[in-house]
């Protein structure tokens, strides 16, 4: 939001689409990106741990994004990677609503990827949650009947 209200109007940067648009795109990619976060910290629940991997996986998001370089030249395995971050996604959505003023029928496919993380993200999260509360629950009770 940042860049949008401040950034854009200081550097005279003209949002060609709808502004309205572009916000709510930028909001759903922040949930989208919460929920993620979620997930990296019920799975690792050593917190240096976890903000490790999140910094393996959002470090190369701007490289491998296609915004500095193209994803079609880049190898497989790198384009691969770039489609498992979801910023690769936003970028392409956020560029074609904020610069090139597209319908934004033409933002659904990544509307869809980002929305699939979101549900990965939360389903992942709830399923480990669950699992640790179990696993807490069992520990409790085991050494409740020990002592």
């Amino acid at each position: 939001m940042g860049i949008i209200g401040i950034l854009f109007p200081i550097f005279n940067i003209e949002i060609s689409g709808k502004i309205i648009l572009v916000i709510l795109f930028l909001l759903f990619f922040i949930i989208t990106s919460f929920a993620v976060s979620l997930l990296i910290s019920s799975i690792f629940h050593k917190q240096l741990l976890a903000t490790e991997v999140a910094l393996f996986i959002n470090t190369p998001a701007f490289i491998f994004s296609g915004f500095t370089f193209p994803l079609c030249g880049m190898p497989a395995f790198h384009n691969w990677f770039a489609q498992i971050i979801p910023f690769t996604h936003f970028l392409s959505g956020f560029i074609k609503l904020y610069q090139m003023n597209t319908p934004v029928v033409n933002v659904l496919p990544e509307f869809f990827k980002l929305s699939l993380f979101l549900i990965i993200s939360i389903s992942g999260t709830f399923f480990s949650l669950n699992h640790s509360s179990k696993r807490a629950l069992k520990e409790f009770y085991g050494k409740g009947e020990l002592a």
